[in-house]
């Protein structure tokens, strides 16, 4: 069972209300004002984190990407590789109807695969959440791929 502090939003939530509430607590954050509610505890260390690294999120919008041989070289050493066809074929037939996107990204935080619904792929494309692009949390910021590697459970981070 997922830990309920580790899920973006609960059941009910008013969607455009809880979408105003993160940005009030990423401005009070950023300016170093305590936020009106504290933000869940894997986004206050990643916030935290990133703070102490010195990573702006002026910095985070520098999205770097993979050369396509390092890209290729990449897929081919992912041991998840062996499963992808099978996770391609479990997620794809929802992918549409729910809305959503589906990435497999190795240890280093670069996206290997991506796939979506064509209007959330379309809104990744301009974040620069692509095939090949480092989204390490020390690259882009607080994000479910970067928290991947600091937390061994499922995080779902919501923007």
């Amino acid at each position: 069972m997922t830990n309920p502090h580790l899920l973006a939003v609960g059941v009910g939530t008013y969607l455009t209300r809880h979408i105003r509430t993160l940005r009030e607590m990423r401005d009070a954050v950023l300016s170093g004002r305590q936020p009106p509610p504290p933000p869940r505890d894997v986004v206050a260390r990643s916030w935290s984190r990133l703070q102490t690294a010195g990573v702006s999120p002026e910095r985070c919008e520098n999205v770097t990407l993979a050369g396509c041989s390092d890209l290729e070289s990449r897929r081919a050493r992912t041991p998840l590789r062996a499963v992808l066809r099978e996770l391609r074929n479990t997620v794809t037939v929802a992918i549409e109807d729910a809305n959503f996107i589906f990435v497999v990204a190795d240890a280093n935080g670069v996206v290997l695969w991506r796939e979506g619904a064509r209007t959330v792929c379309q809104q990744a494309d301009a974040l620069g959440f692509v095939e090949g692009a480092h989204w390490a949390e020390n690259s882009v910021g607080t994000n479910s791929v970067g928290l991947a590697w600091h937390y061994p459970h499922r995080c779902v981070v919501c923007c």
